[in-house]
């Protein structure tokens, strides 16, 4: 069997006949091996004309490009950067190595479009599977190989918030099909193939022609037409009358009026009652796969390359993918809110100040290197944090500014992390309704989930301030503390405070800055009302370390 893959990659496309210039990008996996000759056929059925030749160059420097996990909006752009580095580094060949249970629809499009676009063949490598949006992935490329055990297939889409409706389920399926149908015909693959993958009902036939002998996979209606001899007319006519959702399962695809009856059957190779998914065998047999691979060594004995190289995420691309993660940025929200307050409750520069605006940085900068964020949702996000900052400092609309605020910087947070355009090489990204929906429910919901729990820490550190373990060594201090207050009624302890006591602001406090009582200062923190400086306050709660003053 490695032979017949030996003799697809050397023999089969002979528009790719120089190298890219340049040097591999990293040392080789393996010695380089030379092909055996491209003399034995290829596996599989015959097809009516040979696959278009890749004529891969022996001493060819492959890069390969992982695609593990979900696909997301992440991966086009994720995709398109290592392509480019690779082919910076010299590569002459690209294999895509395939480890994906699917994702979202227009990422896989966005990444099959541009797959198409790279100028040096390109090899699609299933390991371990390659279902739903990794079969699109997949069949983008100019061949398929694939691992031992692996899989690839069962490709409908579906919606996390429940069925689709027909016309919403059509409107779906109409793109996604016809990639499908684009990239079976520029690789020679049988579109009956990926659209058993994609449709219930869709029967699959291999059929062998009388006089030629060319194989091909059909479905059921073109079977009618070229086994059974049904004129199309008829066949068409009949498809016409039936539902919308059957109609695809029953039109004619690839036969034409010189097809009629002109074939004979080989053998039913899917029924139509599941969704087709084939292992490695399977595959080969179905002439998706042409030929196993087992690893990098193995990759680089078959194309007979001088250097395989895998191209990984950049280190900054691993943390920004991290802290986009729903739970994470929830945990980045909640301590932005939360340690921006106990700033505002101690004066200063502190370790709470320091570690709430890293996690501001980590939720508007990561998604922004992964390509999520636009510009105009980061500066939606400042612009939001500026009317809140001006509403604290001067409390000049009664909370109108910091409810606009916080609406906008809400909207930024949620809309960064849902991908509206892509790269340059595939155009812009948009999700289905479905999908989009769905991304917004549950990235408003975990949005606002943070913010709740933020307000249940807004609350704790109001009235635990100072008495919360290891609280006070957020505070970076520059000199003594003041004294401590004391709680009201009598007390032993010089200069402490007690509820009624009046003083004079020493700053403006909004909520928080000093104040003066009998020639000794403290920190403070307003009841809720802003205070100039200089005017006279009054002690109204003290609790612990925390002194809650009014105007007098």
């Amino acid at each position: 069997m490695r032979h017949g893959v030996i003799a697809i990659l050397v023999g089969v496309l002979a528009a790719w006949t120089q190298p890219a210039p340049g040097e591999a990008a990293a040392q080789p996996a393996a010695a380089p091996q030379p092909p055996p000759p491209a003399t034995q056929p290829a596996p599989g059925p015959a097809r009516s004309a040979p696959r278009p030749n890749l004529n891969i160059p022996s001493g060819a420097h492959v890069a390969v490009i992982p695609i593990t996990g979900e696909i997301s909006g992440f991966t086009p752009t994720s995709v398109e950067r290592r392509v480019n580095r690779a082919l910076d580094g010299g590569a002459s060949i690209i294999v895509f190595e395939l480890d994906t249970p699917g994702g979202e629809i227009n990422s896989a499009m966005a990444v099959s479009k541009y797959i198409k676009t790279i100028p040096v063949p390109t090899i699609a490598w299933v390991n371990n599977d390659a279902y739903s949006a990794g079969a699109q992935i997949a069949s983008a490329s100019d061949l398929i190989v694939m691992s031992p055990a692996s899989a690839i297939g069962d490709a409908a889409p579906i919606s996390m918030l429940g069925e689709l409706a027909p016309t919403e389920r059509a409107k779906v399926l109409s793109p996604w099909l016809a990639e499908f149908r684009d990239n079976a015909r520029a690789n020679d693959y049988d579109f009956a193939l990926f659209h058993a993958m994609c449709v219930l009902g869709i029967e699959v036939y291999q059929i062998e022609h009388r006089d030629t002998g060319e194989v091909r996979f059909v479905n059921q209606a073109d079977y009618r037409v070229m086994v059974e001899g049904e004129p199309m007319g008829e066949v068409i006519s009949a498809s016409s009358a039936l539902s919308p959702e059957k109609v695809a399962a029953a039109s004619v695809d690839v036969a034409t009026d010189a097809d009629v009856g002109r074939w004979k059957l080989v053998r039913q190779v899917h029924d139509g009652k599941t969704l087709l998914t084939a292992d490695q065998s399977r595959a080969h047999e179905l002439s998706l796969s042409r030929g196993e691979v087992v690893d990098l060594n193995d990759l680089a004995s078959v194309t007979g390359a001088a250097a395989v190289v895998r191209v990984h995420l950049t280190w900054s691309e691993h943390i920004a993918w991290f802290f986009t993660n729903m739970w994470v940025r929830a945990i980045l929200i909640i301590l932005v809110l939360v340690c921006g307050y106990i700033e505002f409750q101690a004066p200063g520069v502190s370790g709470a100040g320091i570690v709430a605006g890293l996690a501001f940085v980590a939720l508007i900068g990561a998604p922004y290197i992964l390509g999520l964020a636009e510009i105009w949702h980061i500066i939606l996000l400042l612009i939001g944090l500026a009317l809140v900052l001006v509403e604290v400092f001067t409390a000049a609309t009664a909370g109108v500014l910091a409810a606009v605020g916080a609406l906008l910087m809400f909207i930024g947070l949620v809309l960064s992390v849902i991908p509206t355009g892509g790269g340059p090489a595939f155009g812009p990204i948009s999700l289905p309704p479905s999908t989009q929906w769905l991304r917004l429910l549950v990235t408003s919901g975990a949005t606002l989930a943070a913010v709740l729990v933020s307000f249940v820490g807004f609350y704790f550190v109001t009235q635990y301030f100072g008495r919360i373990p290891g609280l006070n060594r957020l505070i970076l201090e520059d000199e003594p503390t003041a004294p401590l207050a004391a709680p009201a009624g009598p007390s032993e302890t010089p200069g402490a405070l007690r509820v009624g006591e009046s003083g004079r602001a020493l700053t403006s406090l909004h909520p928080t800055g000093q104040a003066d009582f009998g020639g000794r200062t403290y920190d403070v923190v307003s009841a809720g009302s802003y205070i100039d400086s200089g005017a006279a306050v009054t002690v109204r709660e003290v609790r612990g370390n925390r002194i809650v003053v009014d105007r007098a």
